[in-house]
């Protein structure tokens, strides 16, 4: 059971969206009980309690449809809380006055303006602006007049202050896991380019310790004069030896071997995250066909983003193959997943498909899960 729990809360906050929903429900949920204790508990202080139970009834039931939507969205949409839920509180508020007997007036007997009040912590949560946050609650205030004056009674100046105070907090605490949440993204983008940048310079540094080992040695060794009697295929091994010497020591090759080095540190980040990855990029070293060349700027955002697709993969399914190859107009990279697999972290499959939108490529996203990246050839970014 706490196994349980612990996943679904992972699940439940992931995103922003995500955490916003589960404190609507919260709050939603309070709504209720505060109808409920309003409607049932108080029903016998009425000469009539049919009707303040008809209203109690009502708006249970427009909190349980707007449950039902919030969770079939998967986030709160606004204009479930401006188009439904300000127009319906407020026709409480304003009933609610007129059904509570004078004595208790302002007692829980009246709980049309509380419920409101309550409700307004997540009209706050749901805007962008503070301004959009007040103006949003003002309908509330006009309906609770509205209500003194149909019942008779006095308009308390101080529940205006005190109705405009929870859609501001409400706001406040929106825009700072906004805010976080979006510095976090940051963060965590900047950490993942230095880890590919490490692992390609890791391996690039074991590669170039066993070429010189094992191969520049050897080919440098032939290419010195008595070893080999053609003098062509002497000054073959004498370039090819030069060019692999300048490799070892600065480790600039050919794109298409910076761009398998870069896959291939994403394919083993991956492994150590718990993902089992199979690389298939040997049509990219096919001498016969490099394919199109892109630039150090396309390659870093196709390696960013594969890496950023992995990742978000990782404890989402346990084994996938990546292939790349080229395309018709640039590289492809497409990522497949060859086991049971759950959808991975739409903003990370977000922050990966605008990252190779930065050079004018794209992603395309299936719920296999599937995902394809592309980039075009060097040049001019697409704008």
């Amino acid at each position: 059971m706490t196994a349980w729990l612990r996943r679904w809360w992972r699940r439940s906050t992931r995103t922003v969206d995500r955490v916003l929903l589960l404190a609507n429900l919260v709050v939603r949920v309070a709504v209720m009980l505060l109808v409920l204790a309003g409607a049932a508990g108080t029903a016998r202080l009425f000469p009539g309690p049919g009707r303040p139970i008809a209203l109690g009834a009502g708006l249970e039931i427009e909190s349980g449809l707007l449950i039902w939507l919030w969770l079939r969205s998967g986030r709160v949409p606004a204009w479930s809380l401006l188009a439904v839920d300000v127009p319906v509180l407020s026709t409480a508020i304003v009933l609610s006055c007129w059904l509570t007997p004078h004595q208790y007036f302002g007692t829980l007997a009246n709980y049309g303006y509380g419920v409101a009040m309550l409700s307004t912590l997540a009209l706050g949560a749901a805007v962008r602006r503070p301004v959009s946050a007040v103006l949003a609650a003002l309908p509330y205030v006009g309906a609770y007049y509205l209500g003194c004056r149909v019942a008779g009674e006095p308009f308390r100046l101080g529940m205006i202050a005190a109705n405009l105070i929870n859609p501001i907090v409400g706001w406040a605490c929106a825009s700072q896991l906004r805010r976080t949440s979006a510095e976090l993204a940051e963060a965590q983008q900047d950490e993942l380019a230095s880890a590919v940048a490490l692992a390609t310079q890791q391996e690039r540094a074991r590669h170039a310790r066993a070429l010189h080992d094992r191969v520049l040695q050897t080919m440098e060794t032939l290419s010195r004069p008595g070893w080999i009697t053609d003098p062509a295929l002497r000054e073959e091994v004498a370039t090819q030896a030069a060019w692999l010497r300048t490799f070892v020591q600065t480790g600039q090759s050919d794109q298409a071997e910076d761009l398998s080095t870069g896959l291939a540190a994403a394919a083993r980040s991956a492994y150590r995250a718990g993902l089992r990855v199979e690389l298939n990029d040997a049509s990219l070293r096919l001498p016969a066909d490099p394919g199109p060349v892109l630039d150090e700027r396309r390659r870093d955002a196709l390696i960013d983003a594969t890496h950023q697709v992995l990742s978000a993969l990782a404890g989402h399914t346990a084994s996938v193959v990546v292939r790349a190859a080229p395309d018709a107009d640039g590289i492809q990279v497409t990522v497949l997943a060859t086991s049971r697999a759950e959808q991975p972290d739409p903003d990370a499959v977000a922050q990966a498909a605008a990252r190779v939108g930065e050079v004018g490529g794209t992603l395309r996203h299936e719920p296999v899960p599937y995902v394809e990246l592309w980039v075009p050839p060097g040049g001019p970014a697409a704008s």
